[in-house]
């Protein structure tokens, strides 16, 4: 919002609908020569008759005023680029104009949590003036975390706070309570900026731990999202480079030792996709190494197998849930063979593949 257009959007509203002064005036029961004040400006009505002007014309208040309490996200894309491209060259005005909008627009949650991050980059664009620019941060963090009811913008609020602890050694320990407390959400993005901060801290025991559990849930992630991704493949080239890289991420991570419930997916819709394309020996390949997982692997502690990898061997795991995690991976695999379409087709498709589907299903009976 810049200065208030009243006494402009009365003449645009008036012409648009062919009245005349005259009329208005006599409406609201002042003077043709008041109205001509408001709208070149001069006054601004009587408070008593803001309403009935809205009225009048069959607009809101904020309309009648041109005022907008929330920015579009194109609009804050385009201020927070401009102020960023301006830090260095004018730090002062990039800030004047930065606390004229937090003001404004003090309601518009997206708007405060990019004001934040214009702030943060005055710490290496504007460093004389970074003092200010992270004080008014604070203030409009302070703000969401307050008043915002938008979960995901507090928690994007949270993260940044504790970007700007991190800045001062002093409150290092403050944005390791924050991003501790974070944890409990299932996205793990706070593990890397809170293992720096144990690492800037001396707890290096403890940064390995969280690195190594980030690692272990993105790459999880990766090789979920790819076995999912396999049902719908219609191109043989573009499935046998999603199969490629699920089996280097398998391969290179140890999952068929560390996680095989992981692996046994993995290769079950390997398996299935190849099948869809009549690829019969490639997805022999799959299946058999289906079978090696579950008969070498798929029984062992879920703790020896994070101890004897060098990549996951500091993440703090139990065995609470094997006996569970074992027996539904069973009956996942036990469904697929009795149900899914493309494997009880293969049974007839392939001798070899009938032969190892049996060898399966009879290990999964009986491990």
């Amino acid at each position: 919002m810049g200065e208030i257009n009243i006494g402009k959007t009365i003449a645009s509203c008036r012409r648009s609908e062919g009245i005349t002064q005259e009329e208005l005036a006599e409406y609201l029961g002042v003077t043709k020569a008041a109205v001509s004040k408001w709208e070149l400006g001069i006054n601004l009505p009587d408070i008593t008759l803001i309403p009935k002007v809205a009225a009048f014309f069959r607009i809101s208040i904020d309309e009648l005023f041109d005022w907008h309490s929330q920015l579009s996200s194109q609009q804050i894309k385009e201020i927070s680029a401009d102020m960023i491209s301006k830090l260095s060259e004018d730090p002062a005005g990039v800030f004047a104009k930065l606390e004229k909008l937090n003001v404004e627009y003090a309601s518009c949650w997206e708007w405060l949590i990019s004001s934040v991050q214009v702030s943060l980059m005055s710490t290496s664009l504007a460093s004389e003036w970074s003092d200010k620019y992270i004080e008014c941060a604070f203030k409009a963090l302070d703000r969401i975390e307050q008043y915002c009811t938008d979960m995901v913008l507090v928690f994007t609020a949270q993260l940044q706070r504790a970007a700007l602890l991190q800045l001062n050694e002093n409150t290092l320990e403050e944005a390791a309570v924050i991003l501790e407390g974070l944890r409990r959400y299932p996205d793990n993005v706070v593990d890397v900026p809170l293992a720096s901060i144990y690492e800037r801290q001396g707890r290096k025991d403890e940064a390995l731990q969280l690195k190594q559990s980030s690692l272990y849930f993105n790459v999880s992630q990766l090789i979920t999202l790819i076995s999912s991704s396999l049902k719908c493949s219609d191109n043989i080239d573009f499935l046998t480079s999603w199969i490629n890289a699920g089996q280097s991420l398998i391969d290179g991570f140890g999952i068929d030792e560390c996680v095989p419930s992981f692996s046994i997916s993995f290769y079950l819709e390997s398996a299935k996709a190849y099948l869809r394309f009549s690829e019969a020996e490639r997805a022999y390949e799959q299946l058999y190494a289906l079978k090696g997982v579950i008969e070498n692997n798929l029984n062992k502690s879920i703790s020896k197998c994070f101890s004897d990898s060098f990549l996951f061997s500091d993440i703090c795991n139990t065995d609470d849930n094997l006996e569970f995690l074992i027996s539904q991976t069973k009956r996942a695999v036990l469904m697929e063979i009795e149900s899914d379409d493309l494997l009880i087709s293969a049974f007839e498709f392939s001798e070899n593949i009938a032969a190892l589907l049996r060898d399966i299903r009879l290990l999964v009976e009986t491990y």
